[in-house]
């Protein structure tokens, strides 16, 4: 399987990908859109600005992305985006499976979990600092 930790794939193919990219703000999707190079690693694989636009509206309602094997032949995942108390990504979180061990349908239905996953990963964050900022509010009083 292509994905490992630390592992960076292109965000129009994967589903971590696509639900990150569902939620920016136009401003900073279209840049990013345009230079996404659209190759064609399956059969399945997004490859216009067009098409990933479509998606990505279906994404938002939806509140969770799909991998369709678009990077890798026999991968399926959800994913759900992580978004902060603003609605901006922090990250997302995929739950994976190959075609053989699993469906799409199935990993579907898991998308409620994952969501609440990430909402609770989401509520988290907000209230992480690094541990640095922490002491300097602490020497200024805050």
């Amino acid at each position: 399987m292509y994905s490992s930790a630390g592992k960076v794939g292109p965000a129009y193919c994967t589903g971590v990908g696509k639900a990150m990219l569902a939620f920016l703000p136009e401003a900073e999707l279209s840049p990013i859109l345009a230079q996404q190079s659209y190759h064609v690693f399956t059969p399945t694989t997004v490859t216009s600005e067009r098409s990933l636009r479509d998606e990505l509206r279906a994404i938002r309602e939806a509140g969770y992305a799909l991998d369709r094997e678009e990077l890798e032949p026999g991968i399926i995942c959800v994913a759900v985006p992580i978004l902060s108390a603003g609605s901006r990504p922090l990250g997302a979180i995929s739950v994976t499976s190959s075609t053989a061990r699993t469906s799409l349908a199935a990993l579907e239905a898991l998308a409620p979990d994952v969501q609440g996953a990430a909402a609770t990963i989401a509520r988290e964050a907000e209230a992480w600092r690094f541990p640095n900022e922490i002491k300097s509010n602490e020497q200024a009083g805050v």
